[in-house]
């Protein structure tokens, strides 16, 4: 809104350094001294312009009359300026305009009392003119701001005599306004008066006639009360979390100017239960973890389980991100638009729950060098799209399919989701891809006003998308990190052996008995990943008994364990085996006797994490034959059973390997 020139003396800043024009040196070339270090640069008149095109440059100009009281908030455009203080500022601008036309040498009352003159019969004919003095001031100011008529808006709000109070009045209404104002029972200001007038009567009773105070006007209680911030009164009258949700910033969240810049992710438990594949019993309400992409709002990624949320649930979820879905339609042939949503983000932002703190983790974010940002505690507006899709889930899909429990005990009424309840867990992932391909990425988008899939198809092709750099190392990243001892028995973990010829070798080189780091998936114990010490290699190795590790969780395996040495009594391989087979078929004749919380494990124990249909094929099976429970190999029958439920409802959240 000022004038701002080329010349010598003039303050410019460039990248946010403020640098001193000096001289010209030459047409069109100028030297320039960087104010902090005092280092000359010489540039021409075509570089500083061109800087002052790309913003990278602006002219440092100072307009005094806006930088004391009003006139500074009142001063951002003249516009914004109250009628009568335009006005003014116009009829000196006409008296500024008239003396730089004059071109006078001198300022004087000699010089500027005819200019002056002229121009008051040109405005108006009932115009008081200005004495020369005056327009002089106005002059200075007007000039040293760069012409900028701003300079010449009235400060008259700083004029005149202030009520001067005595300390004690001032002390006495500041303690008031803390005492009864800023207070929870958010006291009103009519309140604060009577308590700062009681208190100073306190006082004037202390002291002679001739030195009492005065009491306490509304108008400066008031101005006590102004002068504090907006948001500390907020925090003392409602409380600091209502303060910080009311006074919350849009600048609390991540701008993203590109895909896979910043990518949110989030559990939710699912509002509906989901029922047995086979006997179409309920098993309860499963676990969403899913992913969106910040820029897009296009999903990245999701895992359903009725697992608690753990660092498994969020290593699924980002595979699930991290690699092309090239498989969607086989999986899903009702599914008639393609996912393209993938590859590994820059920023993912999460939230403080115990599954995103922990070393492994933090090693997957190293290693394909994603940033981890948490956001603070109780401020989902850190995370506001992952928050929306979550409740746009739910709302669009989940509220409208039977079974669903709804969000909360008004929407449901007398709805009984158990009775309704039909969908299983592979048909929820069905129907649950269906709506994210074919209907979310495909919809307009309040916020874009396109397709989220349209808007990442016309923004990925201007970037290269980051992929992980091969499988093993993804399913390895994603796993958990132990410390073992390797030894000529290969390596244990939770009684099972893993060895191979390649672990043989690493000990030729390294020594009999070393200490090693090791990678596992709890959704499939067949198989560890072994860290060479020497060269940081992975080395996949498989299980010594493929039979009853290959597929297996760590869920099931706890529960064979437990059964094994609760039950069998016995906790050699084989016996673990055995009690697999054993608990497989005791989950299925007794299944509908179970109370819901149980069916849900032992649903977690039957299903598949993956969340397809089970086949009989996919059933490991063992050489070793499943003899009938006698009474001196095995308890009764139904004590068994009871023993099994009692195993499966007592799990706590450590003994499943959700940490």
């Amino acid at each position: 809104m000022s004038r701002a020139y080329l010349q010598a003396k003039q303050v410019i800043i460039i990248d946010g350094t403020r640098h001193t024009i000096l001289r010209s040196v030459a047409k069109d070339e100028w030297q320039i001294e960087v104010c902090l270090s005092g280092r000359i640069e010489t540039k021409t008149t075509k570089e500083l312009l061109s800087l002052l095109a790309a913003d990278r440059l602006e002219f440092e100009v100072a307009i005094p009359a806006l930088q004391k009281g009003k006139a500074e908030k009142l001063a951002v455009a003249l516009d914004l300026i109250p009628e009568h203080l335009r006005e003014e500022a116009k009829m000196r601008y006409a008296y500024m305009m008239a003396t730089k036309k004059a071109e006078l040498r001198s300022f004087t009352g000699k010089t500027l009392e005819p200019v002056i003159a002229e121009t008051a019969k040109k405005l108006a004919s009932d115009h008081k003119p200005p004495h020369w003095a005056t327009v002089n001031r106005w002059r200075k100011k007007f000039v040293k701001s760069g012409e900028d008529i701003r300079s010449l808006v009235s400060c008259n709000s700083n004029k005149g005599r202030k009520a001067k109070y005595d300390s004690f009045v001032i002390d006495a209404v500041q303690q008031a306004v803390d005492a009864i104002y800023m207070s929870e029972e958010r006291g009103s200001v009519q309140d604060t008066i009577e308590h700062a007038t009681h208190l100073i009567s306190i006082e004037n009773k202390l002291r002679p006639a001739g030195d009492q105070l005065p009491l306490p006007t509304r108008y400066i209680v008031k101005k006590e009360i102004s002068q504090l911030p907006e948001f500390d009164k907020a925090v003392a009258r409602k409380g600091r979390q209502a303060a910080l949700r009311d006074y919350r910033g849009v600048l609390g969240k991540n701008v993203s100017s590109k895909p896979l810049e910043n990518a949110e992710i989030d559990h939710t438990v699912l509002d509906i239960i989901v029922v047995d594949e086979e006997t179409m019993l309920p098993l309860g309400r499963p676990t969403l973890t899913i992913c969106i992409d910040s820029m897009t709002r296009c999903i990245l990624g999701l895992y359903i389980g009725f697992e608690s949320p753990s660092h498994s649930t969020v290593a699924q979820c980002l595979k699930h991100c991290f690699l092309p879905k090239s498989n969607l339609k086989e999986l899903y042939p009702k599914v008639r638009n393609d996912w393209e949503c993938f590859g590994v983000m820059e920023t993912l932002v999460v939230d403080n729950g115990l599954e995103f703190h922990g070393h492994s983790l933090d090693s997957l974010g190293e290693s394909y060098g994603i940033n981890i940002q948490y956001s603070p505690r109780k401020k989902p507006w850190f995370k506001p799209y992952i928050e929306r899709v979550i409740g746009t889930l739910n709302k669009g899909l989940i509220h409208k399919v039977p079974g669903t429990t709804y969000s909360n005990i008004f929407e449901k009424g007398d709805y009984d989701a158990l009775k309704k309840s039909t969908i299983t867990l592979s048909t929820l992932h069905e129907i649950t891809n269906i709506w994210i391909v074919d209907y979310y990425h495909q919809r307009i988008h309040r916020t874009l006003r396109q397709q989220p899939a349209k808007v990442w198809r016309d923004n990925i092709d201007q970037i290269p998308v980051p992929l992980p750099s091969s499988i093993r190392d993804l399913d390895a990243l994603t796993g958990y990190i132990e410390t073992r001892i390797l030894s000529h028995k290969g390596i244990e973990l939770d009684r099972l052996l893993y060895n191979s010829h390649e672990l043989i070798g690493l000990r030729e080189q390294l020594g009999c008995t070393l200490q090693v780091s090791i990678r596992y998936n709890v959704n499939d114990l067949g198989h560890i990943y072994v860290i060479n010490p020497r060269t940081n290699d992975l080395i996949k190795v498989p299980s010594l008994n493929p039979e009853y590790t290959n597929g297996l969780t760590k869920f099931q395996h706890d529960i064979c364990k437990k059964y094994s040495t609760q039950i069998l009594e016995r906790s050699e391989i084989e016996d673990l085996a055995e009690a697999k087979e054993i608990i497989r078929e005791l989950i299925s004749d007794d299944f509908g006797k179970k109370k819901v919380k149980t069916r849900k494990k032992a649903g977690r124990f039957k299903n598949d994490p993956s969340g397809k249909k089970p086949k009989n094929d996919d059933v490991p099976t063992t050489d070793k034959k499943v003899e009938e429970p006698t009474k001196t190999d095995i308890p009764k029958t139904e004590y068994v059973r009871g023993k099994l439920g009692t195993i499966l409802e007592n799990r706590s959240p450590l003994q499943t390997g959700e940490k």
